[in-house]
């Protein structure tokens, strides 16, 4: 016997994903920002841990699985905001790095604590085991979308 489509783990993964970021964009400190910006969240968290790095353009869309169109289209209101910098590189001036700007580090820290807070709700009845097998779980998940070959 087939089972419902809405029990399966892909629609429970997507409606997951669509819950998060309602949720998260609704924070009162999220809503306070610029709509776009607080979508682009991740993105800020992704270029403030690598902040000691060279990140290009190309290094994003690769991490983020996104097409070089949305991310332009990102990068430039980013930028226009004044949460980013966009750098040629001195050895290819075909490349760009991404770096924060002051403003985007101040961003970025008050973004991280309600996206603290909204895993900890997220978790609230998950023990510390669960936590771990759950991560390592939608790692093993993403490691073979990866890699799949279609």
């Amino acid at each position: 016997m087939k089972s419902n489509k809405f029990d399966s783990i892909t629609f429970s993964i997507k409606r997951l994903n669509a819950l998060l970021t309602r949720t998260f964009c609704n924070l009162n400190s999220i809503r306070s920002l610029d709509e776009q910006i607080g979508s682009s969240a991740f993105l800020l968290a992704y270029l403030y841990d690598h902040r000691d790095f060279d990140i290009s353009q190309k290094d994003i869309e690769v991490r983020f699985a996104i097409t070089k169109g949305t991310l332009s289209k990102t990068l430039s209101l980013l930028e226009q905001k004044g949460y980013i910098n966009r750098l040629a590189s001195e050895s290819d001036h075909r490349y760009r790095y991404v770096t924060l700007t002051p403003l985007g580090e101040e961003t970025y820290h008050n973004i991280q604590l309600e996206a603290n807070r909204l895993e900890e709700e997220l978790l609230k009845n998950f023990s510390e085991e669960d936590r771990k097998r759950f991560l390592i779980y939608l790692k093993k998940a993403m490691y073979n979308l990866e890699n799949f070959n279609s």
